[in-house]
């Protein structure tokens, strides 16, 4: 699956029942310094398997995994990061996009810099082809807006499927670093031992 078919890919419709966006903001997560130091932004991932969705007899579907887009960001005079608002949600199918609700846009400056922070939850380590996508395409929703994405910080237990499966969107990883790519995913870990780039690749 390239790129574009996975933009094609993700439908914009909205189930009847899923998961409303909440009022309340969020609280900044709790995130080693090493990871934020100099952004301009943070974007965190948080995977929740939703068993009750679509659960019926023949339902081609079933499960759905729910991917919430959080976005943060840091107030240069103040020192301070933000609440976090929540920018959409999208859903899979065993990894395949099936849905997607966009609730804001993202305030980035152009040319901005920053980190997508994918949150340890008990779904996340079966749900790395979903959180690849996630990130896929917030790598594209970003580059239109001239913003970098410095790293992606995952939990350390997920980074070996998570970067097995980047091949399914033809990223794979870089045998060494060349100056000027622009389709270029930074993985690091939490805790440490993980630390890949991976390039696209049209084969």
């Amino acid at each position: 699956m390239t790129v574009l078919m996975l933009v094609v890919g993700i439908i914009s419709i909205q189930f009847s029942g899923f998961q409303s966006v909440r009022a309340e903001e969020e609280e900044f997560p709790t995130i080693e310094t090493r990871f934020t130091l100099g952004l301009d932004w943070l974007i965190t991932l948080n995977t929740t398997t939703m068993d009750h969705m679509l659960n019926y007899p023949g339902s081609l579907i079933h499960p759905i995994t729910q991917v919430r887009v959080t976005y943060f960001t840091f107030d240069g005079r103040k020192q301070t990061w933000s609440k976090g608002k929540i920018y959409q949600d999208l859903w899979f199918s065993n990894g395949r996009p099936v849905g997607c609700r966009r609730y804001t846009r993202l305030p980035f400056q152009n040319g901005s810099y920053g980190a997508i922070y994918v949150a340890r939850t008990r779904d996340c380590v079966n749900q790395t082809r979903a959180l690849d996508g996630t990130i896929v395409r917030l790598f594209l929703d970003l580059a239109l807006n001239n913003s970098v994405i410095s790293s992606v910080v995952l939990p350390l237990e997920i980074c070996d499927n998570a970067a097995s499966d980047l091949g399914s969107f033809n990223f794979y990883q870089a045998t060494m670093i060349t100056a000027g790519r622009l389709l270029m995913l930074h993985f690091q870990s939490y805790p440490r031992n993980f630390d890949k780039y991976f390039v696209h690749i049209v084969k």
